[in-house]
C-alpha cells in the first residue's frame, strides 16, 4: 500500500519537473523572441524545423 503512495508522489514530482522545464523553455522562446524579432511561432517553427 505504502509503495502504491509512493508512487504516485514521484509521478507528481515527475510531472511538476516537466511542467517546470516546459515554461523554461516558453521563457527561452519569448526571449529569443526579442532579441531576434522573429515571431515566436517563428521560432518554434525553426526548433522543429520547419523552413520560415
Amino acid at each position: 500500500m505504502a509503495e502504491g503512495k509512493l508512487e504516485g508522489k514521484l509521478e507528481g514530482e515527475r510531472n511538476k519537473t516537466i511542467e517546470k522545464k516546459m515554461l523554461a523553455v516558453g521563457q527561452d522562446v519569448q526571449f529569443i523572441s526579442v532579441i531576434t524579432g522573429l515571431s515566436v511561432e517563428d521560432i518554434q517553427n525553426l526548433r522543429s524545423g520547419i523552413e520560415i
